[in-house]
């Protein structure tokens, strides 16, 4: 009954117009078709109801990107078809989602419906379903999986919305359809003229916030550069200092996120602590300024307390609550050939020898909503690539209006004229929740888990979590540099050094992607800073029978 209690309350709020049955509020069953699809587009028990999955994939964290309604009829920049058509969404890799009543407008899987509490204005932008759910193929039949890596390309969709609006600002006849959609029968020579201007100042937005995070090479599908996108906004954006910009060079995989309300640190290199009350809410704030919240940062001062800001401190409470629950995804026999349970028995003993020091197998499937201390490995020992690790500790920007504040705002050394970067990003969080104390307070004990977090000094090393669902978390290692889990147990220098990355086709045989070149997809080169390959060379000594009964073992976690 508290978990009804709970989904209720949760999307109640977000879907107020939508009346909910005792019976779409039951666990969803392996094999169940996606709400509005014909059936090959099914979900996978993860414990979550039909209402907490819309919850997840269309509530508001606080988020801005464009205006609700203005992306709903935007057209792409190079044609008249929608900006947010299927066919388009698909090619970004974003998964689209048939309408239905959880989801009146056909919005693909994470694009959530946002308020600006200023003015209680509708925006679009990512929720966590957008960055933490993706679709994965085998012959005929997808599958979704919520919390897995999206396959995404943030950053591509985020370039062609600046060309697509600022095509739409230019050409006239672009600018009439549009302009027809979303004034109706307002739509005379005033109308025109106030929505132009406001468009061209929402455009000009677009342009500033990939300006602010440009980088000097493409990230791919699945992958993003979190940390440098909320430096960049916080320390460029927020307050208003240009040299305070950061190339992003250490794109990432978004991590799955199934066991995280679990674990005693969060991040890939563990730098978050999950101590209650406050610590879930504090890291998920990150997420809202990298992907177009906003906080206005000010001077010192004694009142009022704390910066106002767009996050959504409810919708985030709610998200976090939902992820509680999660549960990794079980490999599908019904979909997926079936386990050779012979081979999976040899791999369990290969696995305690190889694998266990460091992904620990306390946390079974019954067992996996137990809070757990994570093992942390430096990353001289598993000697993965370590650019994300340099960009975390070692970027440095001005403070601005800062100067003088505490580094924890109400505690901690004064801030001088400039300090790292990840320091902005503590006092940007941490003051947004003293502006809203009671909320943050709330939404942290209604999340807690039970688990004992603890500070870790030294960044420069990886998180080994417990491999739960493994076999659906493709590419591999933190910046997705290994095609599959075969391929991981290969010494660094047998890896492939070039493959493609945005094959829904999942390969059942090596656990990974299909990443073979084709069309539409990334060419991912292990040669450019960032993307190296190399480390976490544990079992590389296994022949290849080994290593298939390895792959055989991982599959049942």
């Amino acid at each position: 009954m508290k978990l009804k209690a709970l989904v209720f309350a949760g999307v109640i709020g977000l879907f107020s117009n939508t009346l909910m049955s005792y019976e779409k509020d039951k666990v969803i069953d392996d094999g169940t078709p996606v709400s509005g699809s014909n059936g090959d587009l099914i979900n996978l028990n993860q414990g979550w109801s039909q209402s907490m999955q819309a919850g997840y994939w269309y509530g508001g964290d606080g988020s801005l990107i464009i205006p609700y309604q203005w992306f709903l009829h935007l057209e792409q920049a190079n044609n008249k078809a929608l900006f947010r058509s299927d066919e388009n969404m698909e090619r970004l890799r974003y998964t689209p989602i048939p309408k239905s009543e959880w989801n009146p407008d056909g919005m693909p899987a994470g694009f959530a419906k946002n308020y600006d509490p200023a003015d209680k204005s509708e925006w679009m932008a990512l929720s966590c379903g957008g960055c933490h759910s993706t679709k994965i193929s085998y012959q005929d039949t997808s599958m979704v999986i919520n919390g897995a890596a999206t396959m995404g390309d943030f950053q591509t969709m985020m370039k062609e919305l600046e060309e697509a609006m600022l095509a739409t600002l230019n050409q006239e006849d672009k600018f009439a359809r549009f302009a027809k959609s979303i004034l109706g029968d307002k739509d005379n020579p005033t109308g025109r003229s106030k929505l132009h201007a406001d468009f061209a100042e929402m455009a000009q937005r677009q342009v500033d916030f990939n300006h602010n995070n440009r980088t000097p090479a493409k990230f791919g599908y699945g992958r993003v550069d979190a940390f440098a996108y909320a430096y960049n906004n916080i320390g460029v954006n927020f307050l208003g200092i240009p040299e305070n910009h950061i190339d992003g060079i250490a794109p990432a995989n978004y991590n799955f996120i199934w066991g995280t309300a679990q674990s005693d640190v969060l991040q890939w290199n563990g730098m978050a602590s999950n101590t209650p009350p406050i610590a879930p809410i504090f890291r998920v704030l990150g997420d809202v300024w990298g992907g177009g919240g906003e906080a206005q940062l000010v001077a010192p001062q004694a009142f009022p307390f704390g910066y106002k800001s767009t996050a959504n401190f409810k919708g985030l409470g709610d998200m976090l609550a939902w992820v509680k629950v999660l549960q990794s995804p079980k490999w599908p026999e019904f979909i997926l050939p079936e386990i050779d349970q012979n081979k999976a028995a040899r791999g369990r003993a290969i696995y305690d020898s190889e694998c266990a020091k460091c992904h620990q197998l306390t946390l079974t499937r019954k067992s996996q909503m137990k809070p757990y201390n994570a093992v942390m490995v430096p990353q001289t020992e598993v000697g993965t690539d370590r650019a994300e690790l340099v960009l975390i500790q070692d970027s440095v920007q001005k403070t601005g209006v800062l100067e003088g504040t505490k580094m924890y705002y109400i505690a901690g050394e004064k801030l001088g004229a400039t300090t790292q970067a990840k320091n902005l990003l503590n006092v940007t969080s941490i003051g947004v929740m003293m502006r809203h104390p009671l909320e943050t307070i709330r939404q942290g004990l209604r999340d807690f888990t039970g688990t004992k977090g603890k500070l870790i000094q030294n960044v420069y090393q990886y998180k080994a979590r417990p491999l739960n669902g493994i076999w659906s978390t493709a590419p591999y290692l933190h910046n997705g540099s290994v095609p599959s889990l075969y391929q991981l147990l290969l010494p660094a220098k047998e890896r492939d050094a070039i493959f493609y990355t945005g094959n829904r086709e999942f390969d059942p045989v090596n656990v990974g992607q299909v990443s073979s070149e084709a069309d539409g997809l990334f060419k991912f080169d292990t040669s450019i800073y960032g993307n190296t390959n190399v480390g976490h060379e544990y079992g590389t000594q296994l022949g290849d029978k080994e290593r298939y009964d390895l792959v055989e073992f991982l599959k049942t976690l």
